[in-house]
């Protein structure tokens, strides 16, 4: 339980706050491993050992709709981590069959996630002026 002392703390953002506080707020807040490492490094404190990636469960259903799919497909999570995809993305995009594999990270960044050779051959036409104009 959160003190109301703690509390004004933390929305006033005067520190330091002690790490039990920290981990109270994400229980209470149910926050993200990385939103929950923010506050751990905000607040100046260690960050607990423990604290890692959740990976969520995909449901076999929406598993099997990805497979079936004729075109590169791929389950983010909330923080654009890959958490499913297709052989087909798998084969356009190899990078993305990496564990830890991130949208944002691998296509913003220099390295592997840049190197999609097959990427612009598996773009869907975009409608331009009524008609469909494939995409080079």
């Amino acid at each position: 339980m959160i003190s109301e002392h703690d509390y004004r703390r933390l929305e006033t953002g005067r520190r330091p706050m002690s790490s039990d506080t920290i981990a109270e707020v994400s229980r209470l807040l149910t926050l993200h491993p990385d939103e929950q490492l923010a506050l751990y490094r905000w607040a100046g404190r260690p960050v607990p050992p423990l604290l890692s990636p959740i990976t969520p469960e995909v449901p076999s259903d929406l598993r099997d709709h990805i497979d079936r799919l004729p075109f590169p497909a791929l389950l983010e999570g909330p923080d654009f981590g890959i958490i499913a995809y297709n052989r087909r993305a798998a084969r356009a995009c190899p990078w993305t069959t990496r564990p830890g594999a991130n949208v944002l990270v691998d296509l913003l960044l220099p390295g592997p996630g840049r190197e999609c050779p097959r990427l612009a051959e598996l773009q869907p036409p975009k409608l331009q002026w009524g008609r469909v104009v494939p995409v080079i």
